[in-house]
């Protein structure tokens, strides 16, 4: 399972939890102020869940704030009414929230209820969290998602083969886990690729089984990374080291697979092990980046501005490599940060 926080719902949540399950209670509207989980607002039912959904929901985000809204269905099983979960993390969020809310979540989940939740949604943007959003959603739950050519070989070769989370794990493996981007991660990815931002992180849904972009940044430093990682859960980078080398620009890109060693759960690690080969493969094919060099990193601290240009240009290689104009040869291969 993924890390939690150990941030829990307070006395006065809990009470209006089970107050909102009688059925006259539309929304529930929460937020995470002094290590717990508060009430911010309830609304009461008036009209079909359809009528009442933007008019509730939309006025009460913030577009750099987190929160977590419990949204009630006019459908029933047999514990009664169904809920939606919604978890709004906007794109200008820092990044300690969205890793505190993205952590807390399954917290809500289980103090309100698996049973009663008939979906759960991560939403970044105001078109994720809408009625037409919701609706879209619903509509591509239904659908066959078509495969990519990785995502085909992974579904031929998951039957007889069994993946091994190591550490030692290399980059030229086949098959694997294929989880999608999330929509509004897709348009972070299309602004990467046209050399609008240089630095992307991405985090993997695990209840979602999805990717999506956690922090995205204009002019990041590579010494500046290390502060925006989450230090209790894995997670990927894609940077774009823009400099100068013998009088020439270069623009060389590089992912990075983050290992928090023991810190996240075994699931965890296997997960964003076995997800990484798929998700270079859609960056490359799909946005066509050209990623220059892949790494394994558990301490950013050594990720430097001096360690990269050591990679890119150390003294044993023969020629230049990855200079913007012209394009050098495809690279040296995988190189491992492991301490």
């Amino acid at each position: 399972m993924a890390a939690q926080s150990g941030i829990a719902a307070n006395e006065k949540l809990l009470s209006a939890l089970a107050k909102a399950k009688l059925g006259s209670i539309r929304l529930v509207y929460m937020q995470i102020e002094d290590e717990q989980i508060k009430l911010r607002k309830m609304i009461p039912v008036k009209d079909s869940w359809e009528d009442e959904f933007d008019r509730s929901i939309l006025p009460l985000l913030d577009s750099k704030t987190a929160s977590y809204i419990l949204y009630r269905l006019d459908s029933k099983n047999n514990l009664g009414y169904e809920w939606i979960l919604l978890t709004w993390i906007p794109n200008e969020t820092h990044v300690w929230q969205k890793t505190l809310y993205a952590s807390t979540r399954a917290t809500i989940r289980r103090q309100f209820g698996d049973g009663y939740l008939a979906d759960d949604l991560l939403c970044h943007d105001e078109e994720d969290i809408s009625l037409a959003g919701y609706r879209k959603h619903l509509i591509s739950k239904e659908a066959p998602v078509p495969l990519t050519h990785a995502e085909e070989e992974a579904k031929e070769t998951a039957a007889g083969h069994v993946i091994h989370a190591s550490m030692n794990d290399g980059y030229s493996s086949m098959g694997g886990v294929a989880f999608a981007l999330t929509s509004s991660s897709q348009k972070s990815v299309e602004k990467f690729a046209a050399g609008k931002v240089n630095y992307l992180q991405f985090q993997i849904d695990i209840p979602q089984e999805c990717i999506f972009v956690a922090v995205s940044k204009k002019d990041l430093k590579p010494e500046e990374i290390g502060a925006l990682t989450p230090p209790n859960a894995g997670s990927y980078h894609l940077f774009r080291f823009t400099h100068e080398f013998d009088g020439t620009k270069c623009d060389p890109i590089v992912f990075v697979h983050t290992i928090p060693g023991y810190q996240s759960s075994i699931k965890e690690r296997m997960l964003y092990s076995s997800c990484k080969g798929n998700l270079i493969d859609c960056l490359s094919r799909q946005y066509g980046i050209a990623i220059q060099s892949k790494l394994e990193i558990e301490d950013f601290r050594e990720f430097t501005t001096p360690f990269l240009m050591d990679t890119f240009h150390s003294k044993e290689a023969a020629a230049p490599l990855f200079f913007s104009r012209p394009k050098g040869p495809a690279g040296r291969g995988p190189r491992r940060l492991i301490k």
